[in-house]
């Protein structure tokens, strides 16, 4: 697998760096690590989870481990639309960032 070259916090990529921690730090998005919110605003850009462990170097399935966690930590009802919560949610954080 390829990775990506990466800032010295945690492990997030350069090309999502400054997107990660601006959301990061919007009230709703708080309760996720860093990692946790670079995945969602993945989804967000509607990678899939082949992608997505492809881009950071890591697994597939702890890419969905992770998706299983930011579910739970924003109370998202993991039987209904998942990703699209997730996505709603991460585009609230940067409607917050914009006021």
């Amino acid at each position: 697998m390829r990775q990506t070259e990466t800032t010295p916090f945690r492990g997030i990529s350069q090309e999502y760096s400054g997107v990660v921690y601006a959301l990061h730090a919007a009230s709703r998005l708080r309760v996720l690590t860093m990692r946790q919110v670079e995945i969602a605003w993945r989804i967000g850009d509607g990678h899939t989870d082949k992608r997505i462990a492809t881009d950071l170097g890591i697994r597939q399935q702890t890419v969905g481990h992770h998706v299983q966690c930011i579910a739970q930590r924003l109370h998202v009802d993991r039987a209904k639309h998942t990703r699209a919560e997730i996505v709603r949610a991460v585009m609230q954080a940067v409607l917050e960032l914009e006021d």
